[in-house]
């Protein structure tokens, strides 16, 4: 670390009534927690994945229904680029 920005760390820490060792210490505890919440959520998504089965049927609409803000679905589709919506 270079010496201006370990001068910079040590007023932080002066601010903070603490030493550097022990924002270094708090920064890594947190990456540490961090990496441990993303691996269990990766986790839980994957098994998801393995586990969640979903049924799509045939699509009803296509392009002209979007680019024409029809309804899909019982859902109104709005074209921000339309200047009136056709339904």
């Amino acid at each position: 670390m270079d010496e201006n920005s370990l001068r910079a760390a040590r007023k932080v820490a002066i601010d903070r009534n603490t030493s550097v060792n022990r924002l270094v210490r708090e920064f890594l505890a947190g990456l540490v927690r961090e990496t441990d919440r993303r691996n269990t959520a990766l986790t839980q998504i994957e098994q998801l994945f393995r586990t969640v089965r979903i049924e799509v049927g045939a699509r009803t609409w296509g392009r002209e229904d979007l680019q024409h803000g029809r309804s899909i679905l019982g859902v109104e589709v709005v074209n921000p680029f339309l200047t009136e919506t056709v339904r």
